[in-house]
């Protein structure tokens, strides 16, 4: 399924105001929708955001430093009905900066 199919899966699953834990790939990929490449997470984001809001979001260190990445860890809470018209409010190099 495409991205998209699967934000709305996730959604069904959800009930109103469920949460939905999202830990990235490598952020700091091209964007071009190769595999593990998230470098377009403000377009992923476009999407997101219609079927739930941004709670918290921040980087998170890599476990083994010699073979994985820095990843990004997103919480968002299930809107009451999709939002079609939503905007986004996630920006993807702010979010490379905040770490926990």
């Amino acid at each position: 399924i495409n991205f998209e199919e699967y934000i709305a899966k996730c959604f069904n699953l959800l009930d109103i105001d469920g949460y939905l834990f999202f830990e990235s790939h490598n952020v700091s990929g091209p964007g071009t929708g190769s595999v593990g490449d998230d470098g377009d997470m403000n377009a992923k984001f476009d999407v997101v955001e219609q079927y739930f809001e941004v709670v918290d979001f921040y980087m998170t260190r890599r476990f083994i430093p010699l073979i994985d990445i820095d990843k990004l860890f997103v919480i968002l809470k299930r809107r009451s009905a999709h939002q079609p018209t939503a905007r986004r409010t996630f920006d993807l190099e702010r979010a490379k900066q905040v770490y926990h």
